[in-house]
């Protein structure tokens, strides 16, 4: 049953990426949280002169954004 949900949940989070309008956050969030890499990784992979930082903010304002759309 666990590992029902736990698909089910990971379903949902690909589908809310694969909707979000803009490219790089669907990579930010597919590095993040579906490949579970760190912000630290994330910035390096990402590269394009993104830092932990810039790439956390990116996450920032999509949750409120989001919020906000509610």
């Amino acid at each position: 049953a666990k590992q029902i949900l736990c698909l089910t949940e990971r379903n949902r989070l690909e589908r809310y990426i694969s909707n979000l309008p803009d490219s790089l956050l669907r990579m930010i969030f597919t590095y993040r949280f579906i490949n579970g890499l760190t912000w630290a990784q994330v910035s390096e992979t990402i590269g394009m002169r993104t830092t932990e930082d810039s790439v956390k903010k990116l996450q920032e304002v999509e949750a409120l954004l989001h919020k906000i759309a509610r």
